[in-house]
């Protein structure tokens, strides 16, 4: 039987895992970041002075440590993360004291004020675009932010994507941003019609509904919103269909 191909959207260096566990369940893995993520002009070396470290950092995303920053003068302050992969991110950027969320920003917020006494000073490591106002959802502490990555978003889909379209068993995504990017791909090379034929997997309702207009095959929402849950429903459909 011909081996099942798999459209992943995940920038290159988040997708590397995933694209493992495709491969380790016999499907084929195609991959289309559809961001491009680069560093930007950013400096921490002032947080070298006693009086500049936060007493805590938030991070959103698992790109921040993946530009190559020098993080040491920050590694003894605690880092609160969005969920696992971020956490493990930290982790393996220095960080010893990491606190993960259930993998979703109210998760982050509520864990931060479960632990972080209010007017704390915090720090939010992020990328240029974001969905949620940490500032805001966090009122009643000092939150400074540090841009850290930059995410352009690819102007046309390659060509060897395209010419695989029509063969693709699936599609994962796992944002709202990657879904209404891969939508205006879509109709920019007149792909649509070939999504009758095509599974969809969703990290979350919200990322659904980026492209739930589409007329899938079928469509699929993570149980959490984890990479292990992508996962257990790439498994669950590779064995039914």
């Amino acid at each position: 039987m011909e081996r099942r191909l798999i459209l992943v959207t995940r920038p290159k260096e988040q997708a590397k895992e995933f694209a493992a566990e495709i491969e380790r369940l016999g499907a084929v893995p195609v991959l289309c970041p559809l961001l491009d993520i680069h560093p930007v002009s950013y400096d921490l070396s002032h947080f070298s002075r006693p009086d500049a470290v936060p007493d805590a950092i938030i991070v959103t995303s698992q790109q921040v440590f993946s530009v190559g920053a020098d993080f040491s003068p920050l590694l003894s302050v605690p880092v609160y993360c969005v969920g696992e992969k971020t956490g493990e991110a930290a982790r393996g950027a220095g960080f010893a004291d990491v606190y993960e969320a259930g993998g979703d920003v109210d998760a982050l917020v509520a864990l931060v004020r479960d632990q972080v006494q209010p007017s704390s000073r915090l720090l939010y490591l992020r990328g240029e675009d974001v969905r949620a106002d940490i500032a805001a959802l966090l009122a009643g502490y000092q939150v400074d932010e540090e841009i850290m990555y930059g995410a352009d978003v690819i102007s046309a889909l390659p060509q060897d994507v395209i010419d695989l379209f029509p063969k693709l068993f699936a599609i994962c995504l796992f944002s709202p941003r990657s879904g209404s990017i891969l939508k205006g791909l879509m109709d920019k090379h007149g792909l649509g019609p070939f999504v009758k034929n095509i599974n969809l997997l969703s990290l979350s309702d919200a990322v659904l509904e980026s492209v739930d207009d589409l007329g899938w095959k079928t469509s699929r929402v993570a149980d959490r919103k984890d990479l292990r849950s992508m996962i257990a429903n790439l498994t669950s459909i590779l064995d039914r269909i």
